[in-house]
This record gives C-alpha cells, sequence and structure tokens, in this order.
C-alpha cells in the first residue's frame, strides 16, 4: 500500500501547536481535540489556563493534562484525587478523599473501609449520600427516598448491587420509583445484570410503566423464563413507545420470534430502515432485500474540499446538517466527494434509502477481507477522514490515540504523530493491521465487531459468555455495553450489505447458526 504521510500538508505534520491557533478555530470537538494535544506541550500555567477556558467539553482526558501545567497546588491535588482509584483514595487525607470519592468508588470498599472513609469525612455535606450505605442493608434507610434509592442504586459498584440491592420489591414502592426519571435505567441494569429478584419484581408490573427500551429488556427477561405471554406484553409496550425506527423494527423482530405470528413478519418487511431485524425479515421470508444501492458513477469532477482536516470536516458538517440537502446533492455529485453524497442522498430520502459506497479501491484491492473493513469504517466514520469522536478517536478506521501510538510503533513507523491517523493511507494500514489481529482471535464478524469496538478483552470476558448461554438472537441483545451491542449490529448489517455487493455468498441466518458454536468461532483458551 503506498504511504503517503510525507507529502502530507503543514498543518498535519506540524507537531507544535499554538494557542493562536486554538483561538482561531471554532468551538468543537475537534479544537478540543488539539487543546488536549497543546496540554502536553512545554507551555506555561497561564497559556493551559486560557486553552482549558477554550475548550467545548472539558473531559478527563483534558483535566488530567491541565493539572499537569498550573501552578495551583491544590487544584492539582483535586484533580489527581478525582480521577485516584478507590483503593488508593483510601489512604490519603480527608480533603483527598472528598475530592474524590463517589458512590461508585464507596461500595467498591468493605464496610469497614467505608466507616472509616465517612468518619473523616463529616466536614463535607457534599458526599451526605454515603450515610445510607455505611450499612451492607442500606435498603430500610433509602427506601422512603425514591430519587436517593435509584441515585444510589444506579451508581454503586455492580457487585454491590448484587448483593445488597437485588431484592424483591413490593408494587407500591415501585410505583413510586416510577415516577423518578431514573426508574427505566434502574429496569434496564436490572436485566443486563441478571438481577433475578429486582426482575421478578418489575415484571409484575403493567407494561405501560415502562419506556420503550425498558419495555424491550424487560420482554427479554420474560423470555429468559420461558414466560412467553408476558413478553409479548412488554415487546407490543416497546413497540408503541419506540420512536426510532430500529427499535421498532427491533420489537417487531421479536414479537415475531416469540409469537410465530406472520403479521409481525409483514410488518417488518415493510420497514425502509437498514437494519439487521429488516434484512433477518427478508430472509425468513425468502424475500431479496432491495432497500441499498452500491453507489459508484458519480462524476470524476475535482473538489476543493479537504476532509482530512478536522475543521473542513466539522464546517462541512454544520452546512449537512442546516441546509436542504437536495440542494446539497448537486454540490456533492461527485466521486472525490462521494462519501459526502452517501451522507446527503440519505437524509434527502429521511432514511428510506441506503447508498454504500466502496472507495479505496487501489489501496484495498488485495485484500480478503474488504466487506468486514468496509463494514467497519462505514459504521466508524461514513469515511470522513477527518472525522474526530468525543473521546478523540481519529480518522476513517476512528482509532483512539493509545492504539494509534502503539500501532505505529509495532508497524515502526518513524515520528509518528497522531494528526497522520488522519490521511486515508495510514488509516487503512492501521485498520488493516489491527483487523488481522483480531482475526487471529476471532473468527465471526460480530464477534469482531464487538472487539473493535469495546476491545478484545471485553470481548472475551463479557461477551463470548454470553454466546454460550443464550441462543445467539438473546445474546446479541445481551451484551452489557450500549454502544458496542448496538455497533455490533450495524456493523454485521453492513457486513451482510457489502458481501452482496462483492459478490460473495452470504446470509445472516447461517450467520447466526454458526454462533451457536461460540467454541469454534474463537481461539482462546478456557
Amino acid at each position: 500500500m503506498r504511504l503517503l504521510w510525507l507529502l502530507l500538508p503543514f498543518w498535519l505534520v506540524a507537531k507544535e501547536i499554538s494557542l493562536d491557533f486554538l483561538l482561531n478555530k471554532p468551538r468543537s470537538t475537534a479544537r478540543d481535540y488539539y487543546i488536549w494535544r497543546f496540554l502536553d506541550q512545554n507551555i506555561s500555567a497561564d497559556k493551559a489556563q486560557k486553552a482549558l477556558e477554550l475548550a467545548k467539553r472539558v473531559n478527563g482526558k483534558i483535566l488530567r493534562r491541565y493539572a499537569q501545567k498550573i501552578d495551583d497546588n491544590a487544584t492539582k491535588r483535586a484533580i489527581t484525587c478525582l480521577y485516584m482509584p478507590a483503593k488508593k483514595l483510601i489512604n490519603q487525607d480527608a480533603s483527598c478523599i472528598a475530592a474524590g470519592i463517589n458512590i461508585t468508588k464507596f461500595t467498591q470498599l468493605p464496610r469497614k473501609k467505608r466507616i472509616e472513609i465517612f468518619t473523616k469525612l463529616r466536614k463535607f455535606p457534599i458526599k451526605e449520600d454515603l450515610k445510607f450505605l455505611l450499612s451492607d442493608n442500606p435498603l430500610p434507610a433509602i427506601k422512603h427516598f425514591p430519587a436517593t434509592f435509584l441515585k444510589i442504586w444506579l451508581a454503586s459498584s455492580k457487585k454491590f448491587r448484587k448483593e445488597h440491592l437485588n431484592s424483591i420489591y413490593t408494587k407500591e414502592f415501585l410505583k413510586s420509583l416510577a415516577k423518578e426519571y431514573r426508574f427505566n435505567s434502574f429496569a434496564k441494569k436490572a436485566v443486563f445484570e441478571n438481577l433475578d429478584k429486582t426482575i421478578y419484581s418489575l415484571l409484575r408490573l403493567p407494561p405501560s410503566f415502562f419506556d420503550a427500551q425498558a419495555a424491550f429488556y424487560l420482554g427479554l427477561a420474560a423470555l429468559q423464563r420461558n414466560l412467553k405471554h408476558t413478553s409479548k406484553s412488554f415487546f407490543l409496550q416497546s413497540l408503541q413507545k419506540a420512536y426510532y425506527k430500529d427499535q421498532k423494527d427491533r420489537s417487531l423482530f421479536w414479537l415475531y420470534k416469540t409469537t410465530k405470528d406472520a403479521a409481525y413478519l409483514q410488518k417488518l418487511l415493510l420497514s425502509k430502515d437498514c437494519n439487521i431485524y429488516v434484512l433477518l425479515a427478508h430472509e425468513m421470508a425468502n424475500k431479496e432485500f432491495t432497500n441499498f444501492f452500491h453507489l459508484t458513477k458519480l462524476p470524476d469532477k475535482k473538489r476543493d474540499l479537504n476532509l482530512s482536516d478536522p475543521f473542513v470536516w466539522y464546517a462541512t458538517y454544520q452546512k449537512i446538517t442546516l441546509q436542504d440537502p437536495k440542494k446539497l446533492l448537486k454540490e456533492f455529485n461527485a466521486s472525490a466527494t462521494q462519501n459526502l453524497y452517501a451522507i446527503v442522498f440519505e437524509r434527502a430520502t429521511n432514511y428510506t434509502m441506503h447508498p454504500f459506497i466502496t472507495p479505496y479501491e487501489k489501496q484495498l484491492e488485495d485484500i480478503a477481507f474488504k466487506p468486514l473493513l468496509y463494514a467497519i469504517i462505514k459504521q466508524e466514520s461514513r469515511f470522513i477522514p477527518g472525522a474526530i469522536s468525543n473521546s478523540y478517536a481519529l480518522g476513517i478506521v476512528q482509532f483512539l490515540p493509545f492504539l494509534a501510538t502503539y500501532t505505529a510503533k509495532k508497524l515502526q513507523i518513524a515520528h509518528f504523530d497522531l494528526d497522520m491517523m488522519f490521511d486515508v493511507d495510514v488509516a487503512l494500514r492501521f485498520g488493516i493491521d489491527h483487523l488481522n489481529y483480531l482475526q487471529t482471535y476471532l473468527k465471526h464478524p460480530l464477534l469482531i465487531a464487538y472487539a473493535y469496538n469495546g476491545g478484545i478483552g471485553y470481548t472475551k470476558r463479557e461477551v463470548l459468555p454470553l454466546f454460550g448461554r443464550f441462543d445467539p438472537f438473546m445474546a446479541m441483545e445481551m451484551v452489557g455495553r450500549d454502544e458496542t451491542r448496538e455497533y455490533g449490529k450495524k456493523v454485521l448489517c453492513n457486513f451482510a450489505i457489502y458481501k452482496k455487493i462483492f459478490g460473495k455468498p452470504f446470509t445472516l441466518l447461517q450467520s447466526f447458526e454458526r454462533l451457536k458454536q461460540p467454541a469454534l468461532l474463537h481461539r482462546f483458551g478456557k
């Protein structure tokens, strides 16, 4: 693969970032990324303060680097304590503990240590909620305060929740909780953590108490317990309350799975969305899914639009979101901006027609797993070279800085700079290397997608056991991290369509059959 980083424009390879550069850029995630990088340079405390004030979103990445530059030792100490783990925090002074302790960290500690810390914090009323957690049986103390109960229940450590907050709750108590905005998060977390007593209590409430998401997951919980009539009621509530197309389609799919009523399948076949449930429905009904097209024939016209520049992409994105998409189709009607044309086309059709593009053909001509790579890039960045996420994942392959730096060392790239990730050739080389690594351990596109998003350790530890415990369709829904769960579905949907585009045999139903034997789909030891 040809590598062009030596020919990148100056702004991409320049390692030094000035305050003037930041001042002249719009308030955006892109500028936050450069603030984060600016704070890693040899700058004064005054410049660090000015840079911090420019941030759109002061996250932990920025705050920790800021703390290393300022002269205010008290603030520096407070920020250090804020991110200190519980086991280390307990050995600090009271002011440090006050700055760093929260409900999650507090409930990670044994009862004796919780009491010891609370004694030190008596002069800090901000820690008032912690008083309810001095006992290993906090329920009697907090059950009269619904908002406080939900705050503590949701913020507690997973282990503490399972050991001390998993209980049979009365209908009256749950009805009082249902008035609080965090109630549905409570129900959803109970399902994902398999808190059986709590789930049993929640299933005794009418489905009308829950929003679309909570009702759906309680429907799954009922189905896992072979309560099909109950699960149907919750799936119907989810369908009624759902706003997004994919959520409606998800409910229809599971109503069909639960009842085998063909009417639900027929409704799902009418969906104009492009998601895993619609594709599965078409396979089940032996019908061809035609609601997509391969976007290839665009004019070969030059476009003076450097989408490798994150700020150019930011300005373009603002334009796309604010202007009439039908007018923008003409502007972006060129092979050089096929990524933008695809985005705008989908918006112009109100997401009822779905274009799929296949750029970088010369760079990828010898790559055997192009459908998977395209499926991931489409989901990660929509093929935008200058894309930056809130966590500073970079470029078309959305590598986080630590992974980009690690891969550069692995590939022996001298003088690597993170901004090189905005160059398509560099990003492709890194993405291919990482997918090669993941495929040495995982042998199914859905599992590889989970690992790409959530990490191979998370996939091994949390995801693979689900496919040993549940039917693959259920396992797909029970992945605990929201982002990773939905990411996997979308990548698998993209993958199925790219396989069609490349004329390679693939069916989702057969693919899910393979998932029934997870031991054959990975190379991890026991």
